[in-house]
């Protein structure tokens, strides 16, 4: 779409000379139609990727805080960096 523009700007002389403006005109805006259908697309489909996302985010958030107030002494027991993490939170 955009090397159309710069082409037309490039010939505008020729195409008004030739009477061409509404041939020039349409293929523009196929083009243009073509550029925002696939545009938006993406941005479907991206916002779609984002949502999904945050979801899975979120349970895994809901999942871990679960966890440590459901089996706070089970987590503090095990001898895993969870446990040293857990212990400077709570001390600060």
């Amino acid at each position: 779409m955009y090397t159309h523009v710069n082409t037309m700007y490039d010939g505008l002389s020729v195409i008004r000379t030739l009477g061409q403006q509404d041939y020039f005109k349409k293929e523009l805006y196929v083009l243009k139609d073509s550029h925002t259908a696939t545009y938006y697309t993406f941005l479907s489909a991206f916002n779609w990727f984002i949502l999904w996302m945050d979801v899975l985010v979120l349970l895994f958030c809901s999942l871990a805080v679960a966890a440590f107030l459901l089996f706070p002494k089970c987590i503090c027991k095990t001898k895993t960096y969870v446990k040293y993490s857990v212990l400077i939170i709570y001390n600060k």
